[in-house]
């Protein structure tokens, strides 16, 4: 135990003297992340790729890639999300607004539908060019035959360049 609280604060003094960027046209964050998917009371594994790019200092767009189940069904998002950045001292925290499109074959001949949905996250700046982020999402699939709910929380890591 004591061995771990001293690695602990050993990796949290690093952070302490990470230098912040400042979102500008060059600082471009790309991000892998893993968590849970609970999609009508049914919890899987998800996990994924971002890359977050910079529009100004507070706003910054996020296309990603994410793999996970529906029931039986393998399923892949593809999404842009719209996020609004409240950068802190050590912390930064967003809200996002996403839409996109879910592939899974539901029917033999419907595979593809669109998914809006709403999030929050935040990330700390663990060294200079790595983050570790946490992020919270509820998504709605669009289905003619009835909507499905997905709730997502996953954790990860961004690497700025």
């Amino acid at each position: 135990m004591k061995k771990i609280i001293i690695i602990l604060a050993l990796l949290f003094s690093f952070s302490i003297f990470a230098e912040r960027g400042y979102a500008n046209g060059e600082e471009v964050k790309l991000g892998t992340a893993v968590g849970y998917s609970n999609v009508d009371e049914s919890s899987e594994l998800i996990w994924g790729f971002y890359v977050d790019i910079p529009i100004i200092s507070t706003f910054h767009i996020t296309p990603s890639a994410l793999v996970y189940k529906i029931g039986d069904l393998s399923a892949t998002d593809i999404s842009l999300a719209f996020k609004f950045k409240i950068p802190l001292h050590l912390l930064t925290l967003y809200v996002d607004f996403l839409g996109g499109l879910t592939q899974a074959q539901f029917t033999p001949e419907d595979g593809l539908s669109t998914h809006v949905g709403i999030g929050g996250g935040g990330y700390f700046n663990f060294v200079s060019n790595i983050s570790v982020f946490g992020e919270v999402n509820y998504k709605t699939i669009i289905r003619d035959d009835g909507n499905i709910k997905n709730y997502t929380a996953m954790a990860g890591l961004l690497w700025s360049f």
